[in-house]
């Protein structure tokens, strides 16, 4: 399937899987808050979740954007062929390296249905 999508006479086509990025939006100026509505403080929302992650607590992402899109343009611009997949942070890395485990687990969990099919 891959060698298909490839093959398109549109070009090449790459993912990029970025990590965390340090950006503007990680400073107040570039993200105001707002008091939350009543019907709308349970921690687990997803508003609330992204409100947890972006708020000051003294962590940031570690990621340079500059030093990033200087390595794609360079790197990945110049590469005569280059892959389907980029994976752009350290911590983007660690994920899918991460995701691949967890993938390949469930499939030989499951490995022996197919055996007699």
């Amino acid at each position: 399937m891959n060698s298909v999508v490839r093959s398109l006479t549109f070009g090449k086509i790459t993912l990029l899987e970025f990590g965390g990025f340090r950006t503007r939006i990680m400073q107040p100026e570039s993200s105001p808050s707002f008091p939350v509505h009543h019907a709308y403080t349970d921690p687990s929302l997803n508003g609330n979740v992204m409100r947890g992650l972006l708020k000051d607590n003294g962590t940031s992402p570690g990621g340079d954007c500059d030093k990033a899109t200087s390595m794609l343009f360079h790197k990945l611009g110049s590469d005569p062929e280059p892959s389907l997949r980029v994976a752009v942070g350290m911590d983007s890395n660690s994920a899918i390296k991460q995701k691949l485990k967890d993938v390949e687990a469930d499939i030989t969990k499951y490995e022996s249905w197919s055996a007699d099919l």
